[in-house]
Formats: C-alpha cells, structure tokens, sequence
C-alpha cells in the first residue's frame, strides 16, 4: 500500500490507513511520511514536497494569466486573478542561530517544540495561499513568495523580527533574502541564497564589541547567479 497523503487523508481513506498502520513498522511509518511530501515533525513541506509545491504553483499563476486574457478584466471577485504567471520570486533562506547550543542545554524534546513553534511562526508571516514554507534540513528553513518583491532592508527587518518572537532562549533566526526574476531558475537561486547564508553566518549578528554588523538578514540581487 502507498501512503502518500498520510498526513492529511482524504475523506473514506482513513480507515484503510488505520488499517495499514496498525501492521506498520516505525520505519515503513517515517518512510511514509517523507515521501508524502511533509516534515514529520513540523507538517511543513519537506525539500521534495516543496519543490514539487513550487512547480504546481507556478502552473496556476501562469494559468491566472490566461484566465484573465480570456476574461479582459477582472473585478473584486476575481482578486485572486491578480497574481498573474511568474513576475518575481523570492526566496528567503533561514537558520537558526544558536539552536544546537540550547538543544544540547534542554534536550531534544524542548528542541523539536521550538522547531514547531517556528514552523507555526512561518505560516502566521507568508500566508498568501502561493506562499511555500519548507523545512530544508535540520534547523534550515525555506520560504518562496511569489510576486511580492521586497526592496526595503527595513521591510526585511521587520520581517525577521516577527519571526524571532517565536523563538527565544538564546535563539534567533538569520535570514537572506534572495530576489530573482520570475524566468530564472528557482533551484539555482535556492543554492545561491543559501550559500550567502552561510557567509552571513560567519559573520555573525554581532561583532566583538556586541555592535551589530548585518543584524543576522541579508537582502541580495539573485540575477547574476542565474546568467
């Protein structure tokens, strides 16, 4: 039996997946849930859910576009014709500094509830029904937005500081912010906003006096890596 919604069972199916579980070995029970395409601990989407996630997303965009080109205008009912193909993406590459420090201090029980926590955080901030929320691994988190570009640093600190709530205990997040034009790859602006994460990380939010450098975000221009 393949259980790929076992996360969220359509209607009639949850009886059959009762069934299946109570045969289920732990690991058949993970294996199932990964490739269902959620983060088993969180519910975020997983890196192979979100991408997925990614490109359906983009044929809905794209297929808005022609849905107003058929239509010729659109009014308040329509609203949602407004996000139309593919304009911008952005990408916000995420860590948690200082997490593996109180993991280790609280256990991984107190760890895992503030990784949840975190993940509610996320979807309370990019909440647009074309919004994706992803756990890429450990404590990297992504999120790609689609036609809303963000220009204003201050934008963007606000942005990490409503999420730094939904933490605590020493732990806050960094973040960059990727900008790329809606026709350049998304997977190569992925890859590139992560590895200016990890240079923000050697940096750090402070410096030796505790004076803040980057304040822990970073916003850049993703165009160059894609060509």
């Amino acid at each position: 039996m393949e259980v790929t919604d076992i996360i969220q069972p359509g209607q009639g199916e949850r009886k059959g997946i009762e069934n299946w579980l109570k045969g289920a070995t732990q690991e058949e029970i993970i294996t199932a849930i990964i490739n269902s395409g959620r983060d088993p601990l969180t519910g975020l989407l997983n890196r192979r859910g979100g991408l997925e996630e990614i490109e359906r997303v983009k044929l809905i965009l794209e297929a808005n576009k022609q849905e107003l080109a058929k239509a010729g205008s659109l009014g308040e009912e329509h609203a949602e014709l407004r996000l139309l193909g593919v304009a911008s993406i952005q990408i916000y590459a995420m860590d948690l500094s200082g997490f593996k420090g109180y993991n280790d201090k609280f256990g991984q029980e107190e760890g895992d509830k503030m990784l949840k926590k975190f993940a509610g955080g996320m979807l309370q901030t990019f909440h647009r029904s074309t919004d994706i929320c992803m756990r890429w691994g450990g404590d990297e988190f992504l999120v790609i937005v689609f036609n809303s570009k963000v220009t204003d640093e201050n934008v963007l600190a606000a942005e990490k500081a409503k999420l730094d709530v939904f933490l605590g205990g020493g732990v806050s997040t960094y973040v960059v912010l990727g900008n790329l034009a809606g026709d350049k790859d998304i997977l190569k602006g992925i890859n590139g906003a992560f590895k200016e994460l990890a240079e923000v990380k050697k940096v750090g939010p402070v410096d030796s006096t505790g004076r803040s450098t980057s304040g822990g975000f970073k916003m850049i221009d993703l165009g160059e890596i894609n060509g």
